[in-house]
């Protein structure tokens, strides 16, 4: 089944949906793997706290063919990393309703420490 098949995977696709956010992207993080980017204005939660780019790969709509040859070009230990980082990320700020309050908490704290709560 698509759980079990996420949680054996070391990448999951997370393509753009409806909206700006895609529900598939907290399923493969769920499931062990990491997220595998299909939108250019994918909007990701907690971004002033969480570093994406380390925890999940980016891949352009126009070069969703060159999906294989990025993916291969993570090594191993790197991939461990990124798996590491994802499910601790993945722990503390979107598991559960508690853990997204403490994400919605960071990122004020950080938008408020950086003087950016007063910018548009």
């Amino acid at each position: 089944d698509y759980e079990e098949l996420v949680r054996l995977s070391k990448f999951g696709a997370a393509p753009r949906g409806d909206n700006p956010f895609s529900y598939r992207f907290v399923e493969v993080m769920s499931g062990g793997a990491i997220p595998v980017l299909y939108a250019d204005d994918l909007v990701l939660p907690f971004e002033s706290v969480i570093n994406w780019t380390e925890i999940s790969v980016r891949i352009p709509q126009n070069q969703t063919n060159r999906t294989r040859e990025i993916l291969m070009a993570i090594g191993d230990e790197q991939r461990c990393r990124m798996r590491q980082k994802m499910l601790q990320v993945f722990s503390s700020y979107i598991r559960t309703g508690d853990a997204q309050i403490a994400g919605v908490i960071d990122a004020l704290e950080e938008k408020y420490r950086t003087n950016q709560w007063m910018k548009k």
